[in-house]
């Protein structure tokens, strides 16, 4: 087995945190539908152990949408709902309504940060299908994923990734916590 991985979450908020990954992954979210995620999961796995094989991928798909459809989607719709709702409140309960949305958006980064630990905890338990790690793994892994989402890096696809790509080019490297 390689060294021991920087924890995926710390992983993702490092390279998240970066200029124009947000962005970027936000736009494949909302555009493509794409998970993001699955997506940081791409860059992590490939970083630390290697590529997905098919069965793997498609466990890690499985579980997301089901988390997704079930916990996180329906938080993001009301957070974002309520965000253009605010002439549903008067100007003394404004503060409750700005409260209660940022409570929603912390259980929805809560609800993340859970995902992501089961996804971690799965990859754990799977053997890569190559124990080449880096770049090219990366890349296999964002193939195959694009692949799930019937999406070709195409011009906009393409410049997202290579958003990220970049980013994740220039962090750090840490192996551990």
């Amino acid at each position: 087995m390689p060294k021991c991985p920087q924890k995926f979450w710390n992983f993702s908020v490092e390279l998240y945190g970066r200029p124009g990954v947000a962005e970027a992954c936000l736009e494949l979210q909302d555009s493509h539908g794409m998970d993001v995620n699955l997506l940081l999961l791409c860059f992590w796995y490939g970083n630390s152990f290697g590529s997905f094989d098919k069965l793997l991928l498609e466990e890690l798909v499985k579980f997301s949408i089901t988390w997704k459809q079930g916990i996180v989607q329906p938080l993001r719709t009301v957070r974002r709902w309520m965000k253009n709702q605010t002439q549903l409140v008067s100007e003394n309960q404004a503060a409750q309504f700005q409260s209660l949305r940022e409570r929603i958006e912390s259980e929805e980064l809560s609800a993340e940060k859970i995902q992501q630990e089961m996804l971690e905890v799965i990859t754990l338990q799977a053997v890569p299908a190559s124990s080449d790690t880096g770049s090219k793994a990366i890349q296999a892994n964002l193939v195959r994923l694009l692949k799930i989402y019937a999406l070709t890096a195409e011009d906009d696809v393409q410049a997202k990734l290579n958003k990220i790509s970049l980013a994740y080019s220039l962090l750090p490297v840490s192996p551990s916590d």
